[in-house]
């Protein structure tokens, strides 16, 4: 059992003619979603099985899909949605299906609260057994950087989480701007998830006013990626570590092919990476 170093759509924005690039990195899974179109979507698929990648992939699927329908009340049609998205998974030996989970903020910005959620994770559990697609679930911040989430998932005991039996996407960089604004520690935030956590998402953070980005992993950076993934069971499970950052505020290919290396030098153990132990830029993938 090991992390998976995998890839994230994000870096490229999801662009069409940027999908390509994903692959360069030979990484052993990617996770890619708001797609601009059904062919992107069946591009990645069919690469991805061509070079042995495994892809998860992140809802919504396409761009004109519900991105919190399903969360804000009970409404049909994006519970449907995420069904045809689990069928579509299903057909295509998706290792995974991502959403933004718990979203409690209805459209006009209130607190769902606890029961909310509760209902909700008892009816993913119902197509995650329907279907035979693991769901992960991606807690995050709410409008201006609104830490709701984490405390209600705080405040629910562990005994209940593992009732639940859902799996969590952690992102290291709402947790760490979650902490701040809570003027707190991560550590406790990460650790209360970690034991269910199967995806992690890796990355810097760059803050500015209202508006924050995500930079790539760095030696230099501010977030702690390498002693949140500590936190980890990856010894008795795999784990997806995917890499994130928004391309504007990326120095380039040499500056995420530094991020790599240093984070396969100082986290692991990797899963089907022995004797690669850097990324030497190469167009090939190793397994």
């Amino acid at each position: 059992m090991a992390f998976i170093l995998s890839i994230s759509g994000s870096t490229v924005r999801s662009e069409s003619k940027r999908l390509p690039e994903l692959f360069q990195w030979h990484t052993q899974g990617m996770e890619v979603g708001d797609f601009a179109s059904t062919r992107d979507l069946d591009y990645i698929v069919s690469k991805c099985k061509k070079c042995s990648v495994k892809l998860g992939l992140h809802t919504p699927l396409l761009r004109t899909d519900d991105r919190h329908g399903l969360l804000w009340d009970s409404s049909t049609t994006a519970w449907d949605e995420l069904r045809r998205n689990l069928e579509f998974a299903r057909d295509h030996e998706i290792a995974y299906v991502l959403v933004h989970f718990p979203y409690i903020w209805d459209k006009g910005g209130r607190n769902l609260g606890v029961e909310g959620v509760r209902s909700a994770v008892h009816r993913l559990k119902r197509l995650e057994e329907w279907s035979g697609v693991p769901i992960v679930c991606e807690p995050k911040l709410g409008p201006n950087r609104d830490p709701s989430v984490f405390m209600l998932l705080w405040s629910i005991g562990k005994q209940e989480l593992r009732q639940w039996d859902i799996s969590f996407a952690l992102d290291v960089g709402d947790i760490y701007l979650a902490s701040q604004k809570l003027r707190g520690r991560w550590e406790p935030l990460f650790s209360h998830l970690a034991p269910w956590c199967s995806v992690i998402h890796l990355h810097n953070v760059w803050a500015g006013g209202r508006q924050y980005y995500w930079t790539p992993v760095s030696p230099r950076g501010n977030v702690p990626v390498d002693k949140m993934m500590a936190y980890l069971d990856s010894e008795n499970k795999d784990i997806y570590a995917v890499l994130q950052h928004n391309p504007h505020r990326s120095g380039g290919r040499e500056e995420v092919g530094e991020g790599i290396n240093w984070l396969l030098q100082n986290a692991g153990p990797w899963k089907d990476r022995e004797g690669y132990d850097t990324w030497d830029g190469k167009y090939t993938r190793v397994k």
